[in-house]
Protein backbone atom coordinates (compact mmCIF):
# COMPACT_ATOMS: atom_id res chain seq x y z
CA UNK A 1 0.00 0.00 0.00
CA UNK A 2 2.83 2.41 1.02
CA UNK A 3 3.94 2.04 -2.63
CA UNK A 4 0.51 3.50 -4.17
CA UNK A 5 -0.25 5.90 -1.61
CA UNK A 6 2.83 6.78 0.57
CA UNK A 7 4.53 9.06 -2.06
CA UNK A 8 1.14 10.57 -1.92
CA UNK A 9 1.50 11.22 1.36
CA UNK A 10 5.12 12.31 1.72
CA UNK A 11 3.55 14.89 -1.06
CA UNK A 12 1.48 16.41 1.62
CA UNK A 13 -2.26 15.23 0.00
CA UNK A 14 -4.58 14.91 2.32
CA UNK A 15 -7.02 13.34 -0.54
CA UNK A 16 -5.28 10.43 -2.59
CA UNK A 17 -5.10 11.73 -6.30
CA UNK A 18 -7.10 10.01 -8.96
CA UNK A 19 -4.79 8.33 -11.08
CA UNK A 20 -2.97 6.19 -9.05
CA UNK A 21 -0.42 4.76 -11.47
CA UNK A 22 2.89 3.98 -9.59
CA UNK A 23 4.82 5.00 -12.55
CA UNK A 24 2.66 7.84 -13.33
CA UNK A 25 4.25 11.90 -13.25
CA UNK A 26 3.03 14.20 -10.37
CA UNK A 27 1.26 15.79 -12.92
CA UNK A 28 -0.48 12.33 -14.58
CA UNK A 29 -1.53 12.39 -11.43
CA UNK A 30 -3.54 14.94 -10.67
CA UNK A 31 -4.99 14.14 -14.24
CA UNK A 32 -7.91 11.72 -15.29
CA UNK A 33 -9.99 11.53 -18.15
CA UNK A 34 -7.55 13.79 -19.88
CA UNK A 35 -8.44 16.41 -17.62
CA UNK A 36 -6.22 18.53 -14.43
CA UNK A 37 -8.32 17.18 -11.37
CA UNK A 38 -10.95 15.14 -13.30
CA UNK A 39 -13.25 13.16 -11.31
CA UNK A 40 -13.28 9.44 -11.62
CA UNK A 41 -16.73 7.55 -11.98
CA UNK A 42 -15.14 4.44 -10.32
CA UNK A 43 -13.37 6.47 -7.60
CA UNK A 44 -15.18 4.37 -4.68
CA UNK A 45 -13.93 1.15 -6.28
CA UNK A 46 -10.74 1.86 -6.73
CA UNK A 47 -9.79 4.37 -3.62
CA UNK A 48 -12.35 3.30 -0.63
CA UNK A 49 -11.53 -0.52 -0.55
CA UNK A 50 -7.89 0.18 0.24
CA UNK A 51 -8.82 2.60 3.28
CA UNK A 52 -11.88 -0.24 4.41
CA UNK A 53 -9.59 -2.85 4.16
CA UNK A 54 -6.69 -1.11 6.52
CA UNK A 55 -9.18 0.59 8.62
CA UNK A 56 -11.90 -2.07 9.65
CA UNK A 57 -9.69 -4.75 8.56
CA UNK A 58 -6.88 -5.14 9.95
CA UNK A 59 -6.79 -2.39 12.23
CA UNK A 60 -10.42 -3.37 13.30
CA UNK A 61 -11.22 -0.18 13.88
CA UNK A 62 -15.15 0.87 14.41
CA UNK A 63 -17.42 3.37 15.70
CA UNK A 64 -20.10 2.59 18.54
CA UNK A 65 -24.03 2.92 16.79
CA UNK A 66 -25.72 3.88 19.78
CA UNK A 67 -22.47 6.06 21.14
CA UNK A 68 -20.71 8.11 18.74
CA UNK A 69 -17.71 9.07 21.42
CA UNK A 70 -17.25 5.28 21.45
CA UNK A 71 -14.99 3.21 19.56
CA UNK A 72 -12.97 -0.37 18.93
CA UNK A 73 -9.57 -1.72 17.73
CA UNK A 74 -9.75 -5.48 17.25
CA UNK A 75 -6.48 -5.16 15.30
CA UNK A 76 -6.10 -8.68 13.12
CA UNK A 77 -2.45 -8.13 11.37
CA UNK A 78 -2.61 -11.07 9.55
CA UNK A 79 0.52 -11.71 8.45
CA UNK A 80 1.99 -8.03 8.94
CA UNK A 81 4.89 -7.20 11.51
CA UNK A 82 3.31 -3.91 12.45
CA UNK A 83 1.11 -1.04 11.36
CA UNK A 84 1.08 2.56 12.39
CA UNK A 85 -1.93 4.70 11.73
CA UNK A 86 -3.50 7.74 12.64
CA UNK A 87 -7.09 7.68 12.72
CA UNK A 88 -9.25 11.09 12.10
CA UNK A 89 -12.27 11.26 15.08
CA UNK A 90 -14.19 14.38 15.60
CA UNK A 91 -12.75 14.51 18.93
CA UNK A 92 -8.99 15.09 17.32
CA UNK A 93 -6.68 11.42 16.22
CA UNK A 94 -6.34 8.64 17.52
CA UNK A 95 -2.91 7.26 16.87
CA UNK A 96 -2.28 3.40 16.76
CA UNK A 97 1.29 1.30 16.53
CA UNK A 98 0.77 -1.88 16.57
CA UNK A 99 3.27 -4.51 17.22
CA UNK A 100 2.82 -8.12 16.45
CA UNK A 101 5.35 -9.43 18.76
CA UNK A 102 5.76 -6.83 20.91
CA UNK A 103 4.65 -3.93 22.52
CA UNK A 104 1.73 -1.77 21.33
CA UNK A 105 0.90 1.57 21.86
CA UNK A 106 -2.54 3.71 21.30
CA UNK A 107 -3.11 7.39 21.80
CA UNK A 108 -6.53 8.92 22.21
CA UNK A 109 -8.00 12.25 22.71
CA UNK A 110 -10.05 14.06 25.09
CA UNK A 111 -13.60 13.01 25.05
CA UNK A 112 -13.84 9.56 23.37
CA UNK A 113 -13.64 5.69 24.74
CA UNK A 114 -11.79 3.41 22.65
CA UNK A 115 -11.80 -0.35 23.80
CA UNK A 116 -8.96 -2.16 22.51
CA UNK A 117 -9.73 -5.93 21.55
CA UNK A 118 -7.03 -8.29 21.70
CA UNK A 119 -6.62 -12.19 21.09
CA UNK A 120 -6.25 -14.23 24.41
CA UNK A 121 -8.21 -14.57 27.31
CA UNK A 122 -8.42 -11.11 28.92
CA UNK A 123 -10.52 -8.68 28.77
CA UNK A 124 -10.55 -5.78 26.28
CA UNK A 125 -8.72 -2.93 27.72
CA UNK A 126 -11.28 0.36 28.11
CA UNK A 127 -9.79 3.35 27.83
CA UNK A 128 -11.69 6.57 28.76
CA UNK A 129 -8.90 9.30 29.79
CA UNK A 130 -6.87 11.36 26.77
CA UNK A 131 -3.26 9.78 27.14
CA UNK A 132 -1.06 7.13 25.64
CA UNK A 133 -1.35 3.30 26.72
CA UNK A 134 0.66 0.40 25.98
CA UNK A 135 -0.60 -2.91 25.27
CA UNK A 136 0.32 -6.53 23.70
CA UNK A 137 -1.92 -7.74 20.45
CA UNK A 138 -1.93 -11.40 22.28
CA UNK A 139 -2.52 -11.64 26.02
Amino acid sequence: MYRVFGDWMDQGHTRFPENFQTEASRAKQLEFYRRPYGLSLCHGANGVPAVVGALNGLIGFSQSTEKPNEYTIKPELLHLKWITSRIPVKEGFISVKLNATGESTIEIPNGCIVKVITKGEGKPLTLRKPGTYKFKLID
